[in-house]
């Protein structure tokens, strides 16, 4: 039963769709929320009066809406201390949040943006196929750079 220290929570969120990372964490916090699948592109109107943005991931933390995730999985992190999922000192949660945003802004914003959305970036329907283009090339370089520092023991930048 939920209480002041143990809220409910609720996660919405989209198959596939970015969200999942949301839900691996709520399974390595040992959190059990209440899952809504949302489907993209055709949202509810009650699911679009909670989220104007209309996008998932959204965390309920009992009558607290949050999105966007870096917000979310800070969120989730605060609410299971012990297990340190932003790390475990101050210089551990900065590059936390090196990550997060460069993942959120750069990776799936742009690169996985583009590609899926380039309406988001052009209106020219005729320039649709060029920013795809560009956004897989985004996508290559963020893995590869991804696969660097994953190479590295040293995750400093």
């Amino acid at each position: 039963m939920p209480t002041a220290s143990n809220p409910t929570l609720k996660l919405w969120y989209s198959p596939g769709a970015c969200s999942f990372a949301a839900q691996v964490a709520l399974l390595e916090a040992g959190l059990q929320p209440e899952l809504i699948s949302v489907q993209i592109g055709s949202v509810t109107e009650e699911f679009a009066h909670m989220n104007p943005k209309r996008r998932v991931p959204v965390l309920a933390v009992g009558d607290q809406v949050i999105t966007e995730m870096p917000a979310i999985l800070t969120s989730i992190s605060a609410l299971s201390p012990d297990r340190k999922l932003m790390g475990q000192n101050t210089i551990e949660a900065l590059r936390a949040y090196e990550w997060l945003n460069y993942l959120s802004g750069t990776l799936h914003g742009q690169g996985y943006g583009g590609l899926w959305r380039p309406e988001r970036f052009v209106n020219d329907t005729s320039m649709y196929l060029a920013v795809q283009e560009r956004a897989r090339q985004t996508i290559k370089d963020c893995y590869a750079f991804i696969d660097s520092k994953l190479r590295k023991a040293n995750t400093s930048y």
